[in-house]
């Protein structure tokens, strides 16, 4: 019997001696590996699917704003202290970035690790990296958070999460007041008119929140 677990084991180690090139911790977490950044920290995360012969990976990556985050979590009473650390503000798995839809690589064996590791490295180099390039640009990140055009949905699926992560931003990011009440209200009437009920009170909670700190 293929020992799947050993395997895939295998393929996070060979990810992590490439990945050390980009400033990343070589040792993964779970099945993650992250730079810190002067503001925040970014992921490079690999998923397994398993199939009765063998598993596909996919890959995403994330960046993790802390302040933002912070914001956010203050109010996040369902998440727990340790869950409340692990969120991040903007993220996209690599084939929705670059083709619009996900992207798999086969392991059949141990003697796949090498080549997929490398073919992975590959999408990384050509994908993530400018990706991290773009978007730590925070107003570049700012942009999309604010958009409701549905590839911005890519970045940031959940339409209550993302409204309050484009406010929160805004105001880290040290915008005027009335700049930030404008995105705030933009935010406001996109999620009046997509009728969810539970996003607008979470959100609107946010809102009365962070103006009243302000």
């Amino acid at each position: 019997m293929i020992q799947f677990a050993e395997i895939q084991k295998g393929l996070l180690r060979e990810i992590g001696a490439r990945i050390v090139e980009h400033g990343f911790g070589g040792r993964p977490s779970g099945q993650s590996f992250y730079k810190t950044t002067g503001w925040g920290r970014l992921a490079f995360h690999v998923s397994f699917i398993k199939h009765k012969d063998d598993f596909d990976v996919t890959a995403d990556v994330a960046i993790r704003v802390n302040a933002v985050e912070d914001l956010i979590n203050a109010q996040a009473d369902h998440l727990k202290e340790s869950e409340k650390k692990g969120t991040f503000t903007f993220g996209a798995e690599i084939g929705n970035i670059s083709a619009g839809k996900g992207h798999r690589w086969t392991v059949g064996s141990s003697s796949d690790v090498g080549i997929v590791a490398q073919r992975i490295m590959d999408e990384f180099e050509n994908i993530a990296t400018p990706y991290f390039e773009r978007y730590c640009d925070l107003q570049n990140m700012l942009m999309v958070l604010r958009s409701f055009d549905d590839s911005s949905f890519t970045h940031c699926p959940f339409p209550g999460l993302k409204c309050m992560r484009a406010v929160a931003l805004s105001s880290v990011l040290g915008m005027k007041q009335d700049e930030i009440k404008q995105i705030a209200n933009e935010c406001k009437v996109f999620l009046q008119e997509l009728q969810s009920p539970q996003d607008l009170a979470q959100y609107s909670k946010f809102i009365g929140s962070l103006f009243a700190a302000r």
